[in-house]
């Protein structure tokens, strides 16, 4: 993931690792790509936060259907208990 693309928008000659090597270098170590975001002009913010939930969770449940983790183990719950601020 790429952090600060906004900056691309008005000094592109500040970026520090093109899309391209990230992209590659994700696929060589067997990590997740997950699109360049920037906080600041809200791009690609949820997009980030779902893929990595998603991720944790079907990591998870690959583990529970190996039998490395038992189901009981996770912490699942019913209902909402974030605090919403």
């Amino acid at each position: 993931m790429a952090n600060k693309v906004d900056i691309m928008f008005d000094a592109p000659e500040k970026r520090q690792v093109y899309r391209e090597q990230a992209v590659l270098f994700c696929r060589d170590h067997g990590l997740v790509w997950i699109d360049e975001c920037s906080a600041l002009c809200g791009i690609n913010i949820d997009e980030t936060f779902f893929a990595v939930a998603e991720k944790i969770h079907d990591t998870q449940m690959e583990l529970v259907r190996r039998g490395k983790l038992p189901m009981a183990a996770l912490k699942l719950r019913e209902a909402d208990t974030s605090r919403h601020y």
